[in-house]
């Protein structure tokens, strides 16, 4: 009797099993290389792009870490609030990057680590919260570290990080592109 599993492995036309598939079946591809890569341009890809730094400066330390600074501005910067405000900070930024890597379709991989750096910030995120506020501290910083660097390498291979305009831009386009056929005769200004 043939098992369920090795159905698949019956050639159709001869009824036997392709031995070389049955028998010597090929290791699962490695995709630590890939990844490997893929983080390591994630990473270099925006140190030349000031799109990417302003979004980082404007809109995820300043606009995204006000619960932080707010309590600063205004004299209460004890070392329970600013651990609160870590607390609250790391978790949002860390969340956004999840989704970034997440819906990446074509790499499953990437999906994979997306989903073992959610963890890390799960963990990380019960352990800040178990602990005295000294040490409580020290992990939401710890979170909100890693959590940057995670955003980094979440929007680092997005086009709006390349500051170069697409060819068919409002700005002119390609200029090897031929001309538009059209008339004048019915233009007004």
């Amino acid at each position: 009797m043939i098992p369920p599993l090795c159905v698949d492995l019956i050639d159709p036309c001869t009824f036997r099993f392709r031995e070389r598939e049955f028998f010597f079946m090929d290791k699962p591809p490695n995709s630590f290389r890939p990844l490997y890569q893929d983080l390591c341009r994630r990473f270099n890809n925006p140190f030349y792009s000031t799109a990417f730094y302003a979004t980082l400066i404007f809109v995820v330390l300043i606009g995204g870490g006000l619960g932080i600074w707010l309590p600063a501005l205004f004299g209460q910067l004890d070392e329970k609030s600013l651990a609160m405000g870590f607390l609250t900070y790391f978790p949002a930024i860390a969340t956004a990057s999840f989704i970034e890597f997440f819906h990446d379709k074509k790499k499953p991989y990437m999906r994979n680590f997306g989903l073992l750096a959610g963890s890390f910030f799960l963990v990380t995120f019960v352990i800040a919260l178990a602990c005295s506020s000294g040490w409580q501290l020290r992990w939401a910083v710890v979170g909100t570290v890693s959590a940057l660097l995670f955003w980094w390498l979440g929007n680092g291979e997005k086009e709006w990080v390349w500051d170069n305009p697409p060819p068919d831009a409002p700005q002119g386009g390609d200029p090897s592109r031929p001309l538009l056929k059209g008339k004048r005769k019915d233009f007004r200004t």
